[in-house]
């Protein structure tokens, strides 16, 4: 179950009880709010076998405690300014992205279960895909334009064996800290920091 505890770690009250509803044999986790608390989403686990129709990512209305389901997938988060949320679907091989205020949304390619990242602004987000390298198999980086949806790779000029980690992206979304290995070098990732600027305007 879910529960609302105060911020000094006192006693608080369970979700199931005054939020979303008696989960009972559901596994109800991975609670996550809006930028302005006005959202809550959570990923339920349908006890009931068979029944994966309704296990994926559920909303709650904080005030009437109404709970719905969404739709597949696992991690759901908001973007910074709370319009876009994205669940990832390992299941299905793709990251989707749901616009809160229109209803609508695209799905990604995306064969990991790495949490995508975005740009301050919300402007982009970054999201992880495999693809071969010769006779492995290693993840790369892609960038997609919320307005327009266009995908592009992030860091299109490095190594085709590079293997890249989610990066971390400054406050200010300037520079971009991520970790970096050629597989046929080092054993070891190396961390690397750039300018957002000089690598394509990611």
């Amino acid at each position: 179950d879910l529960w609302l505890v105060h911020r000094d770690g006192s006693r608080g009250t369970p979700f199931r009880n005054h939020l979303l509803g008696d989960c009972g044999a559901d596994q109800c986790s991975q609670p996550a709010w809006s930028p302005d608390g006005k959202h809550l989403v959570y990923h339920r686990e349908v006890a009931q076998r068979g029944n994966v129709a309704t296990t994926g990512v559920w909303t709650a209305d904080p005030n009437s405690g109404q709970t719905d389901y969404i739709f597949p997938g696992t991690n759901p988060t908001f973007s910074p300014d709370g319009n876009q949320l994205v669940t990832v679907d390992g299941a299905a091989g793709v990251v989707r992205v749901l616009d809160i205020q229109t209803g609508k949304g695209i799905e990604l390619q995306a064969d990991t279960d790495i949490l995508p990242t975005w740009l301050p602004d919300s402007s982009k987000m970054v999201y992880a895909n495999l693809q071969a390298a010769g006779a492995l198999t290693n993840v790369a980086l892609f960038q997609v334009e919320i307005n327009t949806k266009h995908v592009s790779r992030l860091l299109a000029e490095t190594p085709s064996d590079a293997e890249l980690s989610m990066p971390a992206i400054s406050p200010d979304g300037k520079k971009l800290l991520i970790g970096m290995r050629a597989i046929s070098g080092v054993s070891s990732e190396q961390l690397y920091v750039m300018d957002i600027d000089e690598i394509g305007r990611a």
